[in-house]
């Protein structure tokens, strides 16, 4: 008996989709379809192509988003370098520092 209600309760949920066209998918992520077919090209991102149309699989999406945001972790900021001091932070230079 409750295996024949879990069976009723999936049937009536909409099956999940497997691959989205390139315009979903970029609302997905937050960009534009240029954008989408730039990360395409370069191969940072698997997608096919059925007819005249594109697709890209939501699980290589979610892999996509997923390495996206570990890189986006790892990435410091590098230093503001003054202007006119080749480089080199010292208390005339640096506002934060102060003189004297």
């Amino acid at each position: 008996m409750v295996q024949s209600l879990v069976a009723l309760a999936a049937e009536d949920q909409p099956p999940e989709l497997l691959a989205v066209d390139l315009a979903t998918a970029a609302e997905k992520i937050d960009c534009s379809v240029r954008t989408l077919r730039g990360y395409i090209d370069r191969e940072e991102l698997r997608a096919f192509q059925i007819g005249r149309s594109w697709r890209v699989r939501v699980s290589e999406l979610n892999a996509f988003m997923k390495k996206r945001e570990q890189l986006a972790r790892n990435k410091r900021p590098e230093p503001l370098r003054p202007r006119g001091s080749r480089g080199k932070f010292t208390r005339e230079n640096t506002p934060l520092l102060g003189k004297g």
